[in-house]
């Protein structure tokens, strides 16, 4: 009913959804789209805050919503965004950042490097620094686990980590090159990675290495224009294989340059630097020897 725009049908359903599911955040948040596209703030934003408090809290996605955008310059709406992101950024590190002495002398390009889940940022950010010296080097944190010691994603990782990268290049602007600014993940982080820099092209100035499982979520964005990605997948895990394609594909058909390559295991990025270099080269335009591939191996 939403969706075709039956907005009394639809909230009168998403009213049901919530009475029959009371803890789930998704009916008050569809809920709230159905006041939202009749103009109805004061109620739309009612039953965002009740979906935020149960746990509905990816703001990246309020943000670019356009079921909300006719109560988007609302001072209700305006306020609870702005509540939102200061209650969420209270659970969040700032990120690790590393910047190379000789910065100083001419401005140096920038790793954003997106940590797996149950990462350990500190020593993968003394390994990284040791292998990339001439970059400076960001590491958005997820939540910490305090039982196990290590750092998750959720639902408002794209916001913490564009909102962490955003205000360190907005800290060191005079000292790195904002138009080599280069998104990473693997693992889990690869698709964060993927989603990350097609939401925010303005912040993968340089491209894209994801590697991992759903790399295919890229390809439910309508505008992928202006991205440049080097793809890493598994060749042992079909599905991995088959969502990698299918985000090459997309891309290409954005004409948005692409290479995947099939690595013969997981973790590509940190068991073998090597792959690492290769895509880091390539995204600088350089030609490089892609492993495996049939004719000649240079692109």
């Amino acid at each position: 009913a939403l969706t075709d725009r039956d907005l009394s049908v639809g909230e009168r359903v998403f009213k049901r959804c919530i009475q029959l599911f009371p803890d789930r955040a998704v009916s008050y948040y569809n809920l709230a789209c159905a006041y939202a596209l009749q103009g109805k703030a004061p109620e739309a934003v009612e039953q965002l805050r009740l979906s935020f408090d149960k746990g509905f809290q990816d703001v990246s996605h309020l943000e670019r919503d356009m079921d909300l955008e006719k109560i988007r310059q609302a001072p209700s709406f305006r306020k609870a965004m702005s509540d939102f992101r200061e209650e969420i950024l209270k659970e969040f590190d700032r990120p690790l950042a590393h910047m190379p002495a000789d910065a100083q002398k001419a401005p140096v390009p920038v790793l954003v490097v997106i940590h797996d889940q149950g990462g350990k940022p500190t020593s993968d950010m003394l390994e990284l620094q040791e292998a990339f010296p001439d970059f400076a080097i960001v590491m958005p944190l997820g939540k910490l686990d305090k039982e196990r010691n290590v750092h998750m994603w959720d639902g408002r990782s794209e916001f913490v980590i564009t909102h962490g990268l955003r205000r360190f290049l907005h800290e060191e602007a005079k000292k790195i090159d904002a138009r080599r600014v280069y998104v990473i993940g693997e693992g889990a982080a690869g698709r964060i990675a993927l989603e990350v820099a097609a939401h925010n092209p303005e912040l993968a100035t340089g491209g894209i290495l994801a590697a991992g499982p759903g790399l295919e979520v890229v390809a439910n964005d309508i505008d992928l224009s202006g991205l440049k990605a080097y793809l890493v997948v598994n060749e042992q895990d079909r599905r991995e294989v088959v969502g990698g394609i299918i985000a090459r594909n997309a891309l290409a058909d954005a004409n948005c340059p692409a290479v995947l390559e099939r690595y013969r295991l997981p973790k590509p990025f940190t068991k073998d630097r090597a792959v690492m270099v290769r895509g880091l080269s390539w995204l600088q335009g350089n030609k490089v020897s892609l492993p495996g591939a049939e004719g000649s191996q240079e692109f």
